[in-house]
């Protein structure tokens, strides 16, 4: 992409985001020992939000601009995929996220 240099970065940060939720997500679902999911998705997630870029907007729906994950409130979900429950802070409220394989759903906490 050339140019559009604003638009770019942006983009960068979301794909930046989404691959690191897409990483935590593999390592989970390799574990051995489900219960273990929890601890490594909260140290995911704690790194995760050292790097967060402000007003980061969601690649899965654009239109929420996001602040960070809450640690304490993300799990994972008790099922043969693995999925991920996320609670993304947002500047007006909270967004509930729970991913499962490559499809979101969301509402408002």
């Amino acid at each position: 992409m050339t140019g559009g240099g604003e638009a770019r970065a942006e983009i960068t940060a979301q794909e930046k985001v989404q691959q690191a939720l897409v990483q935590a997500a593999i390592k989970i679902k390799a574990l051995k020992e489900p219960k273990d999911g929890i601890t490594v998705l909260q140290q995911e997630i704690r790194t995760l939000n050292t790097q967060y870029p402000q007003g980061c907007q969601l690649t899965l729906d654009p239109s929420f601009i996001t602040k960070s994950i809450v640690v304490e409130k993300c799990k994972v979900m008790d099922s043969k995929m693995r999925p991920l429950w996320l609670l993304f802070e947002v500047p007006y409220s909270r967004i509930l996220f729970f991913i499962r394989s490559f499809f979101a759903y969301f509402a408002f906490v």
